[in-house]
């Protein structure tokens, strides 16, 4: 029973501010965004802050409406339940998956746009804090039409670009977070 409950230990000192790292909106919604951010987030060395265990919060997104203008209100709820004062709500707020088939039908042509947002929200006041978005990526791919078209969720091109957004935004959160958080990002040794 010890190692059970010692594998369930924070990482992070009882000091350390907790960050909510939710997927959403949902209609922008990539599964995956949010543990990619976090652990693109992590490599930035010592952080000053900690996060809320994303399998709750993968429990809670389910469970809430992070449809539209209320994914704002809805991420600060979570993150106030989890004693976070902030939540970071990462997702799609452009893509688009065309297909293309070849005239003999046999093959296609997969092209992706897409535009990772993170938002900052302050779950106090249920307010945008910050918001920073990646470039219009796009990438595309051919292929047999023998194999069923993946779905988005699945999709092989919008997950390596869904990857690279978030790689793009990941240094701009921690900025914004350690602003909101009063973090230098450098604190005086000793």
């Amino acid at each position: 029973m010890v190692l059970v409950l010692a594998g369930c230990a924070p990482t992070t000192s009882p000091h350390q501010p907790l960050v909510a790292v939710l997927n959403g909106p949902a209609e922008g919604r990539i599964d995956g965004s949010a543990t990619t951010l976090e652990a693109d987030m992590r490599q930035f060395g010592p952080l000053y802050f900690g996060f809320v265990p994303g399998a709750a919060l993968r429990f809670d997104e389910g469970h809430s409406d992070l449809f539209h203008d209320r994914a704002v209100t809805s991420a600060g709820r979570i993150a106030r339940t989890y004693g976070a004062p902030y939540a970071v709500v990462v997702g799609a707020n452009t893509l688009e998956r065309n297909v293309t088939l070849s005239k003999d039908k046999k093959w296609r042509t997969v092209s992706v746009t897409l535009r990772i947002q993170a938002m900052v929200v302050d779950a106090a006041t249920n307010t945008v804090v910050s918001r920073v978005e990646s470039q219009l990526l796009q990438g595309s791919r051919y292929e047999s039409t023998a194999d069923p078209l993946p779905t988005l969720q699945r999709d092989p091109t919008v997950l390596r670009l869904r990857d690279d957004g978030v790689d793009a935004v990941a240094p701009s959160v921690v900025g914004s977070l350690w602003h909101v958080l009063h973090i230098r990002a450098h604190p005086p040794a000793g």
